[in-house]
C-alpha cells in the first residue's frame, strides 16, 4: 500500500502503483535519508510516483514533466493529495533553451519520452536558466530522461555547486567522470532498467 493517492486509470499506471516499494528501493532509501524541508528536483519526474513519496514526507519537491499525458496525471495526483510542497512544471531540463521535440506515448505512466525525437513540441530550458530566473536551487536531484541525462546535467553544472546528492539513470558512463570531475563519488549503483548496459547510480558530494 502506498502512503499517497495516486490515480491508476492506466495499465502504466497500475504497475507503477503496485511495485512502488519493490521496484527502485534504493531511490526509497534515497529519498528517505532526506531532510523535512530539503529541496529536490525531480527532472522526467512522469506520473510523480517518486515527487508524491517525497512531498508526503515533507521535502519541497520540483517535478518536471513535458509529456502532456504524464504531467496532467502528476498535476491530478498534486491535487488529490492536496501537496503543497509540490511544484509541478511541464518542460524539459536540457543543456540548452528554446522548444524542442519528443515522443509521446498515448496513456499516462508510459515512459521513454525522450527529447530531440518523435513529433510533439515542449518547452526546454537548462536549469541554470531556471535558477537565474527564480527558480530554488535543489539540494538532490534525480534525473530520469531516457537518455538525455548528460543534457540535463550540463544545463545544471552552474547550480550543482550547492547540489549534495543526485540519482541518476546512466545511460551514457561520461557521466560518471563528467560528475567525479565537479565533486561527486559514485555512492550505490542499482539496476532495474530492462535495456542492457543502463544503471541508476547515486552521486553524492564529496566533503
Amino acid at each position: 500500500m502506498i502512503p499517497f493517492k495516486m490515480r491508476q486509470e492506466t495499465k502504466a499506471e497500475r504497475y507503477r502503483g503496485k511495485w512502488f516499494w519493490g521496484k527502485e528501493p534504493e531511490t526509497i532509501a534515497w529519498i528517505e535519508g532526506m531532510g523535512a524541508g530539503d529541496r529536490l528536483w525531480d527532472i522526467g519526474a512522469n506520473i510523480g510516483v517518486y515527487a508524491l513519496y517525497a512531498s508526503y514526507l515533507g521535502i519541497e519537491v520540483w517535478a518536471f514533466e513535458p509529456s502532456n499525458k504524464n504531467y496532467q496525471a502528476l498535476l491530478l495526483n498534486k491535487l488529490d493529495n492536496d501537496f503543497r510542497n509540490l511544484s509541478v512544471v511541464k518542460r524539459a531540463i536540457s543543456n540548452r533553451d528554446g522548444i524542442s521535440v519528443f515522443n509521446e506515448y498515448f496513456e499516462a505512466g508510459m515512459s521513454g519520452h525522450s527529447i530531440g525525437e518523435g513529433g510533439r513540441c515542449c518547452l526546454e530550458s537548462r536549469g541554470d536558466t531556471l535558477v537565474e530566473n527564480g527558480y530554488p536551487v535543489p539540494q538532490h536531484i534525480k534525473i530520469d530522461t531516457d537518455g538525455n541525462e548528460l543534457a540535463v546535467l550540463q544545463g545544471c553544472e552552474k547550480m550543482l555547486s550547492n547540489v549534495n546528492s543526485l540519482c541518476v539513470e546512466v545511460n551514457n558512463w561520461s557521466i560518471v567522470s563528467w560528475l567525479g570531475s565537479r565533486g561527486f563519488h559514485e555512492d550505490i549503483n542499482f539496476t532495474t532498467l530492462k535495456r542492457p548496459g543502463g544503471m541508476n547510480i547515486i552521486f553524492r558530494r564529496v566533503l
